[in-house]
Formats: C-alpha cells, structure tokens, sequence
C-alpha cells in the first residue's frame, strides 16, 4: 500500500492544477490517480485529506477537510477546497494576508486505511486572490518584480528591501502631507523641506553631546525663526494674520528663508552652527581620558612591580669584564660560558654524545637533541629484506606493497588465505613475514602491469579479494590481462602481496 500511495503522491505532483476565480469561494483541485505500476485507477473510491498549514510544510495547522470521491474512467476526479468535510478551522477564517499558506495532501485507498501524506507545497496565486477582498495595503498599477512584495500596509510593513521599495515620488514632482485635508507640510523636488507652520513641538532631551548641541541648534534657529516673525508684528501694529504678506518660509542647511509679497527673503545663520566647536571639544575630552588613563596604568604597574615607592633605589645597571656579568648595588655575579668567540648564547648547541653509524641527530623543537636510526627509503626492485618484490611505493618511499616471488600454489576463494598464511606455501624469505594476504583487484593488476619484473607467474587465472557479488569473486588472466568474475568455489591461482 505505501508502495502504491507513493507512486499516486508522484502523479498527484505532476498533474494537479489550482484556480481561483473573480471572487473565490473555494480552490479548484484536479488530479490523477495512478497505481505503483503507473496504470491510472479508473472508477475507484479513494478518500483525500487536505491540511492547510501556516508558513512551513510542518507549521501551524490552520485548515482541515476530507474528500470522498470516485475516479472517472480516464483515472480523474475533481475537488472544490473549502467544500469538503471540515475537520479542523474555518476555510472563511485563514489568514491567506498575514502568513505564508501551505497545502497537505494525503491518501486511503480503502476507507478503513490511514491518510498518507503524498505531497505538501506552497500555495502563491490562490491566497492573493482570497486575501484581495479583505487587503489594507498600498501597491503601485504597474509594480515592477523588483516590487512586487512586500506589499504596504497600513497597519504596519516587515521584509522592506529598502533598494526598492520605498515612499516617496519617482518623478521631480513635490511630495505633500496633508492632516484633516489641509497641507501641513511638503518635501520638495528638489530636496528642501517646507512646513505651513513655523514650530517644532515635542522634543525629546538629549542624549549625548552631539544630541546637545543638535537641540542647541535648532532652538537658536526656531528663536531666530520667532523674534523675525514678532518684529514683523511689531512693525505692523495690527496683530490681524489675515492681511500679512509672508507666504511660506523654508529651513535648508544654514539657510533661513522667508517668502513676503512675492520676495524671498535668505538669511545666513551658519554663525550660530556650534557642531564644529562641540565636535573638538569632545575630541579633546576623549584624549585627556585616554591619556589620563594610560597615566594611570603606568603609575599602577610600578607599585606592582616595585612596592616601594622609591625612585632611589630603581638604578642598578648590568657590565660585562670578559666573562664576568655583575649587577650593581649588590646584585651578583655570574659567569658567562660563551666561548666560540661570538658572545651570543642563543645560537649554542651542545651535541650529545654516543650515536652508531647510520643514525642521524633529531630535535623536539624545545632545545633537545638525540640520536635515531634513519628510517629507511624504496623503490621498486627485488628487496628480501622486505620479503619479496617492490612493486609500487608511497611519494616518500617509506611505505608500499611487496609481491611473494612464488605462487602459492591453488585452491578455491575460500580455502586461499588458508594457503597464503601457511609458512610452507613460501620460500626462504618469505617464512620471515606473517602478514601476506590476497591483493585487491587493483593491486592483483598492478602485479599484472609488473610481472615479468616479479617473476614466476603462470599465463592462468590469479584470485583478488575483491567480490563480485555474493557468489563470485573477481580474478585476472595473466594472459591477457582482463579481469572478469568468477563462482568461488573454482580452484584457480594465487599470490600473495604484503604492506610495509
């Protein structure tokens, strides 16, 4: 049955197709059904469980419903999701705006069997269309893919990529904000700010300094900003704001500017910018901190060292007469030992006596020396001392594999390793070792590559250790050279490899 339902999972894949319509009351589904042989399963009850999970194939379950249904003879059967046996939430109450949708399908055959999970996938066009109705968001009428999501909301947006999407305009026209359909300020084209009322309210205290002389600033600006306005009141006596000539006025870098009767007015106010002074004087404060500190450290390390707060007594000096090194004011002696002429003991090395011939001085790295034997390097060649034939090293020649020089002798896959480690299969030098064993299929080809080099090989079949299933073992002609396998019960040749 898994077998089965795994195959229908496949097909259901393949041949799904989701709709939704103007306004949608449910998801069109349609599927194929398929056995494990790939023949559709025509005229057949099956039931179909649909799970709706949140934001992950194993998320939160939002949404359940079964389907009872009866495939057509072509194998097909349609569904409405939404229509079908509620098991768990309201289709009318997912979330299809706040969280990504995805959707479980799983499978019985037989009505007595359990749903099996065939398929879960994420759901893109559907919940937009669900979510159309009920959706607080901004978008743009031709937005590009760049912007295409995430959506603005009023209530609040997450996921911005600030490169792309942004409020504003796209064109060199004035951005204007408006409260209670009046124009309470306007961003313009080109950067400057403008506000109908001349009054920030509600700032909060400073921080830092640098927030202090930014508050500074602007209420210099905004008295400044005051004192104009009222000198205008004074010179014009009536206190009346419905006959006044000043239009508009406009706050950009240091500049102040004023519209009245058609003239604009600017007004330099870089005098009272403060940033710069309070800049160094922070700068300054850093570095008396940093050295007042490094003072301290200094001062804290010699009571450490010393104890005794006397300077009096910090002036012992260090001479050398020949060999002889003293410390004043009561600090000794000692002799130098140094005597290769340079006066330089970093660069001593007392070499340790004994050692035999062929062995070599090695170090541990700490000053220690001491003599080893030299570990000895191969190459390929006939090398008793090893037991037979070198036929392949290691880069460093320190390790490799030797070849017997003899058969020995023949047997079935099963009884050679009884005759490889029998003493009496090898010759003289051979008896010496006790670790000879079958050679892999790659090794029992280099010994092919090599066996003139070798010697004493048969134009016969050679065993490898290597198998070819369970029944046959993988040998190689020594005739010709190709390697086939072979039941292991057959009584064919071998030859023994060991590993330095």
């Amino acid at each position: 049955m898994k077998k089965i339902i795994s195959v229908l999972g496949f097909s259901l894949l393949i041949l799904a197709m989701l709709s939704a319509q103007n306004v949608p009351r449910g998801i069109n589904y349609q599927a194929m059904a398929r056995d494990a042989k790939g023949l559709v399963l025509a005229d057949q009850a099956i039931s179909l469980k649909i799970s709706l999970l949140a934001d992950k194939p194993e998320g939160k379950l939002l949404y359940s419903e079964i389907h009872d249904v009866t495939t057509s003879p072509l194998g097909l059967f349609n569904i409405v999701i939404g229509e079908g046996l509620a098991g768990i939430g309201e289709f009318d109450q997912i979330p299809w705006g706040n969280s990504e949708v995805w959707m479980d399908i799983a499978l019985a055959q037989d009505q007595n069997d359990e749903f099996v999970s065939l398929a879960t996938t994420r759901l893109l066009t559907v919940p937009y269309a669900f979510h159309a109705a009920t959706a607080g968001v901004l978008v743009g009428d031709n937005p590009t893919e760049k912007l295409a999501g995430p959506y603005w909301k009023t209530n609040g947006n997450d996921g911005v990529n600030s490169l792309y999407q942004f409020l504003g305009t796209v064109d060199a026209n004035d951005l204007v904000f408006k409260t209670n359909y009046m124009e309470r300020m306007r961003l313009l084209a080109g950067g400057d700010l403008w506000m109908s009322k001349n009054s920030i309210k509600n700032l909060k205290d400073p921080v830092d300094m640098q927030d202090a002389a930014t508050k500074n600033y602007v209420d210099v600006v905004l008295l400044t900003i005051k004192n104009l306005i009222n000198a205008h009141v004074a010179s014009d006596g009536d206190m009346s704001p419905t006959n006044e000539l000043i239009t508009g006025t406009n706050f950009n870098g240091t500049y102040l500017r004023i519209t009245e009767a058609g003239t604009t007015h600017v007004i330099d106010l870089s005098s009272l910018d403060e940033s710069a002074e309070v800049a160094t004087a922070l700068a300054k404060a850093s570095q008396a901190a940093s050295d007042a500190a490094t003072a301290l450290a200094t001062a804290n390390a010699h009571v450490i060292a010393d104890g005794d707060w006397s300077a009096s007594n910090e002036l012992q000096t260090i001479s050398k007469s020949g060999n002889l090194v003293t410390l004043s004011k009561g600090g000794g002696t000692f002799t130098d030992a140094v005597n290769d002429a340079d006066a330089d003991p970093t660069n001593e090395i007392e070499l340790p006596v004994g050692g035999t011939n062929g062995q070599v001085l090695v170090t541990d790295g700490s000053g220690h020396y001491s003599w080893v034997d030299r570990e000895p390097t191969y190459t390929i060649g006939l090398h008793p001392e090893l037991g037979g034939y070198v036929f392949y090293v290691t880069p460093n020649g320190k390790h490799g594999l030797v070849a017997a020089t003899q058969d020995q002798g023949v047997a079935t896959y099963y009884e050679a390793q009884n005759k490889v480690s029998d003493p009496a299969s090898h010759n003289t030098i051979g008896k010496n070792f006790k670790d000879w064993r079958i050679p892999t299929k790659y090794e029992l080809n280099l010994m092919f590559l090599s066996k003139t080099q070798i010697g004493g090989f048969l134009n016969d079949y050679y065993w490898s250790v290597t198998p070819q299933n369970d029944s046959f073992q993988w040998f190689q002609d020594f005739s010709g050279g190709s390697q086939i396998g072979i039941a292991k019960t057959f009584t064919i040749n071998i030859r023994a490899i060991r590993v330095f």
